[in-house]
């Protein structure tokens, strides 16, 4: 009797866990979220006062320079953000362990899009950048409709207490043709 709970039990959980995971996402594998899927993906409201398409965040400086509409490797309209990193710190880095860029359209923040052309791929973002040396990186967003973009540029890891507080966020909008 009590090995048909123990089964009984088992072949529960693993229902449950089955239903769970029948949710269906407009993301494929060749795509990467930008926040995890039990996140609020709704965007966060800014600092009062934020930088306008380039400046200073602690030792690094940042420019978002560029957009450009393409396509994901699968197959989904997305938009390619170029960002300028100058390490001005006194050790080497990598841009997406010390700031955090992100893509907001309509209120939502955009998945990250997986490239097919690697020179534009998010492992831009993972490459160290020497002291005093500068690099492109780039990261693009799938995009929900024809509506403005908004990247915002902050430092990694602030609870959104501090990022209201912190005036070094950096933030560009773009409009999609």
């Amino acid at each position: 009797m009590k090995k048909f709970g123990i089964l009984f039990m088992g072949l529960s959980m693993a229902l449950c866990l089955g239903a769970c995971g029948e949710k269906k996402s407009n993301v494929s594998m060749g795509d990467y979220m930008s926040q995890g899927s039990h996140e609020d993906n709704t965007v966060e409201p800014e600092p009062s006062s934020v930088q306008h398409e380039s400046g200073k965040i602690g030792d690094y400086s940042v420019s978002i320079v560029k957009s450009e509409i393409t396509t994901s490797k699968t197959g989904k309209k997305s938009m390619l953000v170029t960002y300028s990193f100058t390490n001005d710190s006194n050790k080497t880095v990598k841009f997406a362990d010390v700031l955090s860029a992100e893509a907001y359209q309509n209120n939502t923040a955009c998945a990250q899009a997986g490239m097919v052309d690697q020179d534009y791929d998010i492992e831009t973002m993972l490459a160290e950048v020497k002291p005093g040396e500068t690099k492109n990186v780039y990261e693009a967003y799938i995009l929900y409709d024809n509506s403005d973009v908004t990247i915002r540029v902050s430092k990694e890891g602030q609870t959104l207490e501090e990022e209201q507080k912190d005036t070094s966020m950096i933030k560009r909008v773009f409009k999609v043709q």
